[in-house]
């Protein structure tokens, strides 16, 4: 493989050319690092890197735009004067890393980014809130998000688990506030989830009023972006207290190998949909003949708290998008 370069006169930049084949075999790493430089100019433009390491620099101006890396890396930048990173993309997907430690990040655009491609993504203790992002691609289930991380072992001082998922809290807040400014809010409601996941395994919490709340809302809705979440949630549990209704009825014994049993469960189906119904009359569950019995209005109080409780949470994930 051939490389050209032609040092610029009075600049710290340089050019490197390479044929198509060639660029499909390279395995290039750049670091540039350096305290001592005052305000660097970095431009880097089109090319495949394995690895990308920008670091100690002070109000430095950078500009990356349309490259593909394994791993990228910005550490340590101090009052950047202008930080532009558009048309970012993982070369491998697989095994790949973007990563912004002890950074200022408030005057960064990120325009393009490809975060979806990445297998590990970190803003750790990096300030985001003014951030501006533009036509990034995230995951887009939020199970996914998994890579989306602090990436702990970045600072090997960190002893504390709570230190960590503090900073988690905090950093994921900050970029549901700097996407909210951007108007993307279908991104910013993800990170808002992600956010309290964190803060609900922090220390310090309350158990019923905060661990407990937190834990309901990660259960029934991730944090209000799932309805799908809830209402498997409203028929499932509704299917529970059906089953529990049937069996304190006194016509009718649980028996798995007698198929009147499974045929009960189709004739007294109505009582299920009065379930569903949150304001219903306990009358309405006691069929004629039978007497009225204490499970029967336990079952009714619960079956209001509960679904009425699940029907909140799916209708506040439902209109998310009407929040805009």
């Amino acid at each position: 493989m051939k490389l050209e370069y032609d040092p610029l006169v009075g600049s710290k930049e340089y050019k490197i050319k390479l044929s198509q084949s060639d660029l499909l075999k390279t395995r290039i790493n750049l670091e540039i690092r350096d305290y001592k430089i005052k305000s660097p100019l970095i431009n880097i433009n089109k090319i495949y890197l394995e690895r990308l390491v920008i670091s100690n620099l002070i109000k430095s101006r950078i500009n990356v735009s349309n490259i593909h890396a394994s791993l990228f890396k910005i550490n340590n930048l101090v009052s950047p004067q202008e930080l532009k990173l558009s048309n970012i993309s993982a070369k491998n997907s697989s095994k790949s890393e973007i990563s912004f430690s002890n950074s200022d990040l408030e005057s960064a655009l990120f325009n393009n980014i490809n975060f979806k491609n990445f297998s590990l993504i970190s803003f750790y203790k990096s300030t985001v809130s003014e951030a501006k992002f533009f036509s990034c691609k995230f995951p887009s289930n939020i199970l996914n998000y998994n890579n989306f991380n602090s990436l702990e072992h970045i600072d090997f001082g960190i002893v504390d688990k709570n230190i960590f998922y503090r900073d988690q809290y905090h950093t994921f807040l900050s970029l549901k506030k700097s996407l909210e400014k951007t108007g993307d809010i279908y991104e910013a409601q993800k990170m808002k989830s992600l956010a309290y996941r964190y803060l609900e395994k922090m220390k310090g919490l309350r158990f019923f009023q905060d661990v407990i709340p937190l834990k309901l809302n990660k259960w029934s809705s991730d944090h209000g972006i799932s309805p799908i979440k809830a209402l498997c949630w409203i028929i499932g549990v509704s299917g529970l207290l059906y089953f529990l209704l049937l069996l304190s009825f006194d016509h009718l014994q649980f028996d798995p190998n007698n198929k009147k049993w499974y045929s009960a469960l189709i004739i007294n189906f109505k009582y299920f949909i009065v379930l569903l119904n949150p304001v219903h009359r306990v009358s309405d569950l006691i069929p004629k003949g039978e007497e009225d019995v204490n499970s029967i209005y336990l079952l009714s109080f619960f079956s209001r708290v509960i679904i009425g409780y699940l029907y909140y949470q799916f209708i506040a994930a439902f209109r998310r998008f009407g929040k805009i």
